[in-house]
């Protein structure tokens, strides 16, 4: 015959040489409660490898450099900002994604981001409700880089990759401004009425100041050069 304890402790009856504050039970269901408690063990013990990994790292930040402190200290403001401010905004935010400092972020419900994104300051991420009813689609894909100063401006469809790296000063547009009728007006103020769209290949480079223009596809593992101005396909491997 199995037991299990009603309590937190309990006795022994020497007279009956049988146990008090217990339950008998079956062999199957002590086997399953055997198994409940090895489980809560086990979790038990991964918290405490947790923890102790934890406090390993805030000794290494307090051994670390003055710089370095600084450096992770700003990461896990902005972290933390991302993934609790800025993850009702957005329409999805991936696990441990970080936005830093951007100059601009319009419509960010029509922007998505992959998990480990990493966007650096003074980017700017712009989904462009036009005046013909389009709902925009940016998406950046997990583990992609995007570094300072970047520009990215989509009114209708712009597909960012896994793992691609994005370097400064960079621009991404899929809207085209018409100029041909002088009596439009403005000509900045004015979006073609296309269903336009850039695609940018997993594991795609593209290079310092480089400008990507409307209906484009960049290819898987593609490296675009510093300063270029993409106006056609670029294949995979290029």
């Amino acid at each position: 015959m199995y037991y299990i304890a009603d309590s937190v402790g309990f006795q022994v009856d020497y007279e009956s040489r049988g146990p008090v504050g217990l339950t008998p039970v079956s062999p199957r269901m002590y086997r399953f409660f055997a198994s409940i408690y090895l489980e809560e063990c086990c979790k038990s013990l991964a918290i405490c490898g947790s923890a102790i990994l934890n406090l390993n790292r805030i000794r290494k930040l307090f051994q670390s450099p003055f710089s370095n402190k600084v450096l992770t200290l700003r990461r896990a403001y902005w972290l933390a900002k991302t993934q609790v401010y800025y993850r009702f905004q957005f329409k999805s935010i991936g696990h441990g994604s970080v936005i830093y400092r951007p100059m601009l972020i319009a419509n960010a419900d029509c922007i998505e981001l992959g998990s480990q994104v990493a966007i650096l300051d003074g980017v700017r991420l712009e989904a462009v409700r036009d005046a013909y009813g389009r709902t925009p689609s940016l998406t950046i894909g997990a583990n992609t880089n995007i570094e300072q100063g970047v520009h990215i401006i989509c009114h209708s469809r712009v597909t960012i990759g896994r793992d691609v790296s994005i370097t400064a000063r960079s621009a991404i547009v899929d809207v085209t401004h018409p100029y041909h009728d002088p009596s439009a007006g403005k000509i900045g103020s004015q979006i073609t009425d296309e269903d336009s769209f850039v695609e940018i290949g997993d594991g795609a480079v593209i290079g310092y100041g480089a400008v990507i223009l409307p209906n484009v596809r960049i290819g898987r593992r593609a490296m675009v050069g510093a300063n270029s101005v993409v106006t056609s396909d670029v294949p995979d491997l290029a």
